[in-house]
């Protein structure tokens, strides 16, 4: 069935190719040949649909949609394969064309911002992707601008904070397909980083709703699926759903598998390379899962992301140095733990520095020295100086958006115990919630150039 179909949109996607080419329609030749690198991508390889997409791109049409639709596919393609820098080029100057044209709001000029950021994301330039975010409007009415706005919970849910909340509650409207006005991607994109933050916080339970709601909508064969089984993995090895997490387990990596292998034409004839390091981490997480995770499952995974993809790479490490020191091996344990610290505190991501800071802590290994400066700045004024030790170390978890749950979890103690240093801190910093407390706590760290 599949095969069938896949020749018969091929042929009529070549049908149409030399029909356009007949009477020189260059519009319609450019569509054509886009179609058919679509159909390719499932079906061929990626050399092929790079050299159809191309070939549309050099027609010369003159309709704009069309070539921004062109601009777009080229761009993304190459993105999903790893190349970034040529995605990146090629966005930029899509998205030049569309503001010259007044065509910023159309599908494709709307697609290619979000595919910007993206890359920027993906390649680890945060501080640039945060920039092209601060676009990303966060009171949306529509489904284009609900659709754009999804995509900056990647860089909010990532650094933590609140800002976060504010915007899953603006896409809310839009985030149920089968509700009036609602959106797959916007599903797609929200539940998935939702369900992430609910995880950073220490709330599986939720967070594997969240999850369930979007692989209940998606196609078998969308490959977006293997993102969200992994993410489902995550919470079940974080404790949700004890009493079948195997039986869940076991069919989420069944449904990411055969994702990875088919398309909506037939059988893949290849994944690209973050496809297939998504497929290593739901791999992994399901080895955790079956409390099977050996160190090499886990380097794997971080070893796919190593095609530029810094932040995913980083969360595959930090599970690494968990299975090292699992497997005795405390000098590898050592060394991933500090990559992937390094990368967490470059790119931001406070989530993560919390969950290496506490495992680091666990493992017994040694924090990088602050230079004197640095460690004066830390304890200038601003309050932070009237805090016991304990206290900085609550205050910096409330910072990074984790619950009391989460906390007392992290340092062994309960969340009533946590309850009462969090009073502390917000008494001793003359504030009145924890929101207000984290953004002194930011505050802080700007100040000393963090």
């Amino acid at each position: 069935m599949f095969a069938t179909s896949a020749t018969a949109v091929r042929d009529l996607a070549a049908q149409a190719l030399d029909a356009a080419r007949a009477v020189g329609a260059r519009d319609a030749e450019a569509s054509a040949l886009i179609s058919l690198a679509i159909v390719e991508e499932v079906t061929g390889t990626i050399e092929r649909v790079v050299e159809l997409l191309d070939l549309a791109a050099a027609t010369g049409s003159d309709d704009l949609s069309v070539h921004l639709r062109a601009t777009f596919h080229t761009a993304r393609v190459r993105y999903e394969h790893g190349r970034l820098e040529a995605a990146a080029r090629l966005a930029g100057a899509g998205i030049e064309l569309a503001a010259r044209s007044g065509l910023t709001w159309s599908l494709y000029g709307t697609d290619l911002r979000f595919l910007s950021f993206l890359i920027r994301y993906a390649a680890g330039d945060w501080d640039e992707a945060e920039r092209i975010a601060a676009g990303f409007g966060v009171r949306v009415g529509t489904i284009a601008a609900a659709r754009l706005s999804s995509f900056a919970l990647f860089i909010e849910v990532g650094r933590g904070g609140d800002a976060a909340d504010e915007r899953l509650s603006w896409l809310r409207p839009f985030w149920r397909p089968d509700e009036l006005g609602g959106d797959g991607l916007v599903t797609y994109m929200a539940g998935g980083l939702a369900a992430e933050q609910a995880l950073w916080r220490g709330d599986p339970e939720t967070a594997l709703r969240h999850v369930t709601a979007v692989t209940d909508t998606l196609d078998p064969f969308d490959p977006g699926l293997i993102r969200i089984c992994a993410t489902a993995l995550w919470a079940l090895a974080e404790g949700a759903a004890p009493d079948d997490a195997h039986e869940r387990a076991d069919d989420l990596i069944e449904r990411a598998r055969w994702a990875a292998a088919n398309g909506p034409y037939g059988p893949r004839e290849e994944l690209g390379p973050e496809g297939a390091a998504w497929l290593r981490r739901a791999e992994a997480e399901w080895h955790r899962v079956r409390g099977t995770a050996e160190p090499r499952v886990w380097r794997e995974a971080a070893d796919a992301f190593g095609f530029g993809f810094v932040y995913e790479e980083a969360r595959c490490r930090w599970r690494l140095t968990e299975s090292l020191l699992n497997a005795g091996e405390r000098e590898a344990a050592r060394a991933e733990w500090s990559r992937a610290v390094e990368t967490a505190e470059r790119l931001g991501a406070a989530p993560l520095r919390a969950a290496l800071e506490t495992l680091g802590r666990r493992a017994g290994f040694t924090e990088p020295s602050r230079p004197p400066a640095e460690a004066a700045d830390a304890d200038a004024e601003g309050g932070l100086e009237a805090l016991t030790v304990r206290e900085r170390e609550v205050l910096a978890h409330v910072a990074a958006g984790l619950s009391n749950r989460e906390i007392g979890t992290l340092l062994y103690i309960s969340q009533k115990t946590v309850s009462v240093h969090v009073s502390n801190i917000l008494a001793k910093l003359g504030v009145a919630s924890r929101t207000q407390a984290a953004a002194v706590a930011h505050g802080h760290r700007a100040a000393a150039g963090k």
